[in-house]
């Protein structure tokens, strides 16, 4: 006998099926998908009062999944640097709990800040493939930091896979973790910040 698991990825946000086919028609295909969706949901919904940094809103996918998990004295922080897709995210989700910022996510992470955050989701080149020491210094203690796309794609240029080995490289390297790969989805891997024992 098995059982469908699946059945627990069904319950999407209302208007999710409008964001994906706006994103469609602005030629956006980078969107996370449906089971990455699932878990940011679940992710955010264990940070009661949690402070949320999302590093490449796209057209606000992520965001839209992660809204749904957070409850609500919890805050989005979502950056990006492309107008364009941020743009549709501005558009079509209204919520008081997320902030869209037009920036460069390289130019944000060398940024000296005292802000910590709860999780990170790291959706773009800045938290993933560059720079991924001071997005994770960014991290409270316990905090989760999330990276998708680690599995390969059909669409990607040969030039990548050097790229995707050292960004792995790099992420194995960060010390006081705890971390679970996941060989689902688009590939992620989920890490936790151990908290400081001083």
């Amino acid at each position: 006998m098995e059982f469908d698991l699946d059945t627990f990825n069904r319950d999407t946000p209302s208007n999710l099926d409008y964001l994906i086919n706006a994103s469609k028609n602005s030629g956006f295909d980078m969107c996370s998908d449906l089971n990455t969706g699932c878990l940011l949901r679940l992710l955010a919904s264990s940070k009661p009062n949690g402070n949320i940094l999302e590093i490449g809103t796209g057209t606000g996918l992520s965001a839209l999944w992660l809204l749904e998990g957070m409850c609500p004295n919890s805050k989005l922080l979502s950056i990006d640097n492309d107008r364009g897709p941020q743009g549709i995210a501005k558009d079509n989700i209204s919520d008081s709990r997320v902030t869209f910022l037009e920036i460069d996510g390289m130019e944000f992470l060398r940024e000296p800040r005292d802000e910590k955050f709860d999780i990170i989701f790291a959706d773009a080149w800045p938290g993933k493939y560059e720079l991924i020491e001071e997005a994770f210094n960014l991290l409270a203690d316990g905090g989760i930091y999330i990276v998708d796309d680690f599995l390969p794609q059909d669409d990607w240029p040969p030039e990548h896979y050097p790229d995707a080995e050292m960004s792995f490289r790099k992420l194995s390297n960060i010390s006081n973790t705890h971390s679970v790969g996941l060989n689902w989805s688009t590939g992620l891997l989920i890490m936790t910040k151990k908290a400081s024992t001083s």
